[in-house]
């Protein structure tokens, strides 16, 4: 199973799937999060490495969240919740520094060659008193190509499980597509 929640470390006890997520532990679980917030969490899938997970707080609400820490997603093994492809095995290694950044909190901000947002066209007055820019050095960004590469990795397209064997459909890739692009931002602005 694909996003499998693993049983968690919090301060040296171990909290269940079912604690997490069950609806009459949800109360307490809150409790829990909100005590160890500002604290680090330990994801307990099978997998080396240290696993950390950030305890974060929901802004839109006063809930609290688990998040992984930025950078250490290929930690976690395959199936667990948490897992991100490490930057040199995902194709973000053909990119220069900042380019591609991953918050602490699980968002992806993205510098792109071609804008995003819809302006406005100019008017003729306005174009004729544009300041003409001199070449120089430009900032490395990425292309819209790059970005549906992230996207469809990041929503775990391209990796394969037995569970998916002839489900995939433009429904399902559109669902987790748009899921993905949630997390990412350009601009600052949400895909």
């Amino acid at each position: 199973m694909l996003n499998r929640r693993y049983p968690v470390l919090i301060s040296g006890k171990r909290y269940s799937p079912e604690f997490q997520t069950d609806l009459q532990y949800a109360k307490n679980w809150k409790i829990v999060l909100e005590k160890a917030y500002g604290t680090h969490a330990i994801c307990q899938c099978p997998s080396p490495g240290s696993r950390k997970l950030s305890i974060k707080r929901r802004e839109d609400s006063d809930g609290f969240h688990l998040a992984r820490f930025a950078g250490t997603g290929h930690e976690h093994s395959n199936d667990c919740r948490y897992y991100a492809p490490a930057p040199e095995r995902s194709g973000m290694q053909g990119y220069a520094v900042g380019v591609v950044e991953e918050g602490e909190d699980g968002s992806i901000r993205v510098r792109l060659a071609r804008g995003i947002r819809v302006q406005a066209p100019r008017s003729e007055e306005s174009e004729s008193t544009s300041v003409t820019r001199s070449p120089g050095k430009s900032k490395p960004a990425m292309t819209l190509l790059g970005l549906l590469h992230l996207l469809w990795s990041e929503s775990r397209l391209s990796t394969w499980y037995p569970a998916m064997e002839g489900k995939r459909n433009s429904g399902i890739v559109n669902y987790a597509l748009l899921q993905a692009a949630e997390r990412v931002a350009a601009s600052r602005m949400k895909l």
